[in-house]
C-alpha cells in the first residue's frame, strides 16, 4: 500500500497542485501584471484565489475522495499561510492573524460563489475589488482585469479532466498570461502615478496588534469586507 495507496496518492495530487499554484504566485509576475504590489497581503489574495479556483471546479463532484483531496489541498494552503506570516516577522497574535486571513478567505469564496449565481446584482470584478483591493476605486481597473482573467482560469480547470485534477496534474497558464499582458502594456489604474500610489498600501486592512506587526516588507490582513 503505502505511497500507491489511493489515499496517498490523492495526498501527493493536492501537494503537487498546491506546490503548481505557489509557483505561478511567488514568481512575482501576478503581482506586477495585476498591480497587487510586493507584500504579504498581495501574496495571500493571489493564493487565495487559486484554491477558491480550485475548490469551486471540485465542489459539485460529492465523491468521498475529492471530499479528502479538497480538505487536503486546502490544508496545504492554510499551513504555507502559517509559514509566511511567520516569515513575514509576525511572532506575537499569529493564531489571531490565521483566524482572520481564514474567515476572508470564507466570507471572500462565498460572495464568489454569490456573484456567479444568475440574478446577481455584483460582478466577479467589484466583489475583488471589495476584498482584494479594499474598494479603492483607483484600482479598478486592476480589479476588472483579474476578474477576466479569474474567469479565464475557471473555464480551463472546467475544461479539465477531473482525475487530471486530483493527480495535480495541472498546468496553469497565468504565468505566462500576465507576463504577456504586461508586455502589452495593458493600461490598469497602477500605472498612473495615483494608481502606484494606492498600489503602494495594496489593501485596507485593520491594524495589526503592536506586538506582532507584520514589518515593512509585509502586510497581512484582510481587506475591508
Amino acid at each position: 500500500m503505502g505511497f500507491e495507496s489511493k489515499r496517498s496518492k490523492l495526498l501527493h495530487g493536492a501537494q503537487r497542485l498546491y506546490e503548481a499554484v505557489t509557483e505561478q504566485v511567488d514568481c512575482g509576475v501576478l503581482q506586477r501584471a495585476f498591480q497587487t504590489g510586493k507584500v504579504f497581503w498581495s501574496t495571500y489574495v493571489l493564493l487565495s484565489l487559486y484554491v477558491w479556483l480550485v475548490i469551486h471546479r471540485l465542489r459539485d463532484v460529492r465523491h468521498a475522495d475529492v471530499k479528502f483531496f479538497r480538505q487536503r489541498f486546502y490544508n496545504q494552503f492554510q499551513q504555507d499561510v502559517e509559514f509566511r506570516v511567520y516569515a513575514a516577522g509576525v511572532q506575537v497574535g499569529v493564531t489571531k492573524w490565521l483566524k482572520k486571513l481564514e474567515e476572508h478567505f470564507y466570507e471572500t469564496a462565498f460572495d464568489f460563489d454569490k456573484v456567479l449565481a444568475p440574478g446577481s446584482s455584483e460582478t466577479l470584478a467589484d466583489v475583488i475589488l471589495r476584498k482584494y483591493y479594499g474598494g479603492e476605486e483607483a484600482h479598478r481597473a486592476d480589479a476588472d482585469l483579474l476578474a477576466r482573467f479569474a474567469l479565464r482560469e475557471m473555464a480551463c480547470l472546467a475544461a479539465t479532466d477531473e482525475e487530471a485534477v486530483l493527480r495535480g496534474n495541472v498546468r496553469f497558464s497565468s504565468a505566462d498570461l500576465a507576463a504577456a499582458l504586461e508586455r502589452a502594456g495593458v493600461t490598469s489604474a497602477g500605472d498612473s502615478t495615483a494608481g502606484a500610489a494606492a498600489a503602494g498600501a495594496t489593501t485596507t486592512a485593520p491594524a495589526a496588534p503592536a506586538a506582532g506587526a507584520v514589518p515593512a516588507a509585509g502586510g497581512a490582513g484582510p481587506g475591508s469586507g
